[in-house]
């Protein structure tokens, strides 16, 4: 064999490994698909005081495991607005953050491959609405997440720093609110106590919840009662109660929360959290008439005056 001939072999041979090593790296350096968001529009028509729910899912369509950042509380990854026929946007409610650490720490979802990460938000409870009319629901999603290795990789702190690729979205939705309708309001808060007392899966009991606790007290508080006294044993739900009570905070959540603390069939070691949310509330809120009225409900229940707790809560900068 001449050396030309095993020169043009070797050569070949080389260019065949070459070949082969490229096509093996394809897949290595093929980009993972970004995570997908899906955002349930709310039901279009509802009477003033029901609840309205926006239901959404961050899908996770690779083979590899996504992990995503939804933000600190008060600052999540989904920012909501609600503007009336004028375009006047309405002012929202600014709910009381939870106290502690684990309250105040932004949430990370870990979502397998080819899986979803599902959940919801009450919006008719962060905005003050007072009158029936046409509004449009705004939604804006920035979604910081994170693919493969470096999903397994990547900290808290380098999320919070704002590491990672972000997927944003827009959206927008009619929303028709008419007049206030007792009977429904009432027929409603009946079907959702009829639900928990079902237990569905937790997601759907937390929900149910949320949503029971949302409607105005003055058509569901006996409703309200009921499902403190014969399920306050259910930790989602117990939870659930006393979350919703302690950020959205109005005097007729405070009249409820004296009852539930000093009036309520909850066993004495469950009173004790009514009572410190009311405390915490008077020392936070900025509503000087709900700061009154909450040491009016402490003074007819104790016969005490209110001293302040002397702890201070609020979102981190």
């Amino acid at each position: 064999m001449s050396y030309s001939t095993v020169f043009r072999l070797l050569k070949s041979r080389v260019f065949l490994l070459f070949t082969v090593g490229a096509l093996f790296r394809v897949p290595a350096l093929a980009q993972e698909p970004s995570p997908e968001i899906e955002v349930t529009p709310p039901v279009q028509s509802v009477s003033l005081g029901e609840p309205v729910v926006l239901e959404y899912k961050i899908l996770n369509p690779s083979l590899s495991e996504s992990r995503v950042y939804l933000g600190m509380l008060g600052k999540a990854w989904l920012t909501l607005s609600l503007a009336d026929e004028y375009g006047e946007e309405i002012s929202p409610v600014v709910p009381i953050p939870p106290q502690g650490k684990q309250g105040l720490q932004g949430r990370t979802v870990t979502i397998s491959p080819q899986s979803h990460f599902q959940d919801f938000l009450i919006v008719s409870r962060l905005f003050k609405v007072s009158r029936a009319g046409n509004y449009r629901l705004n939604v804006r999603a920035r979604l910081i997440y994170a693919q493969g290795l470096l999903a397994q990789q990547i900290s808290q702190r380098d999320f919070e720093k704002g590491a990672g690729a972000v997927l944003t979205k827009e959206y927008s939705f009619p929303l028709t609110i008419t007049q206030r309708n007792p009977a429904r309001l009432r027929a409603l808060a009946e079907s959702l106590r009829a639900a928990l007392v079902a237990r569905e899966d937790t997601r759907q009991l937390r929900k149910q919840t949320e949503c029971l606790f949302s409607l105005p007290a003055a058509y569901a508080a006996p409703t309200w009662k009921w499902v403190i006294n014969e399920l306050h044993s259910d930790v989602t739900i117990h939870g659930t109660i006393n979350e919703q009570m302690a950020r959205f905070p109005s005097q007729e959540n405070a009249d409820f929360l004296g009852w539930m603390a000093w009036n309520s069939k909850m066993p004495d070691y469950l009173k004790f959290g009514p009572k410190h949310i009311l405390r915490v509330q008077h020392d936070n809120t900025g509503d000087a008439a709900l700061k009154q009225h909450i040491e009016q409900i402490y003074q007819n229940k104790t016969g005490k005056v209110m001293e302040p707790t002397g702890i201070e809560i609020g979102y981190p900068d």
